[in-house]
């Protein structure tokens, strides 16, 4: 893995990076015969703070693979607001479905999409999410 971050402002941080990784299902899930599944996944995050307590992050990232499920596309945006809240969408979408998955699924290509707000008090922290899948 590898990451750089750059802080163009003092309102602005950007972190890129790049991740491999190979994961054997075989071990892990304990599906017999399965190749082991090889990604390459690029990733941006975007931070930019409006004050002291508002903030909005987003993040994408392409996981590529041409073994399981297949290759995935993921965004995130989140609004925060300093010290208590904050509000997450997300969805990630099955952009080169594989084989294995099509079937099962009727050859459809597969979305996902998250709400979450989440607060804090102390060290207590509470979240209450909806999700499509």
């Amino acid at each position: 893995m590898t990451e750089v971050t750059y802080k163009p402002s003092t309102k602005m941080q950007v972190t890129g990076g790049l991740q491999l990784l190979n994961y054997n299902q075989e071990i892990y899930e304990q599906k017999p015969d399965v190749p082991i599944v090889e990604t390459v996944t690029p990733y941006i995050d975007v931070l930019y703070k409006f004050t002291r307590k508002k903030s909005l992050r987003t993040e994408v990232q392409y996981m590529k693979t041409d073994q399981d499920y297949g290759s995935w596309l993921f965004g995130l945006a989140e609004f925060g607001m300093a010290p208590n809240w904050i509000f997450e969408v997300s969805g990630m979408y099955n952009i080169v479905p594989k084989k294995y998955w099509a079937t099962i699924q009727s050859q459809k290509k597969s979305c996902t999409h998250l709400l979450v707000p989440s607060t804090s008090k102390g060290p207590t922290a509470t979240s209450l999410g909806t999700s499509n899948k």
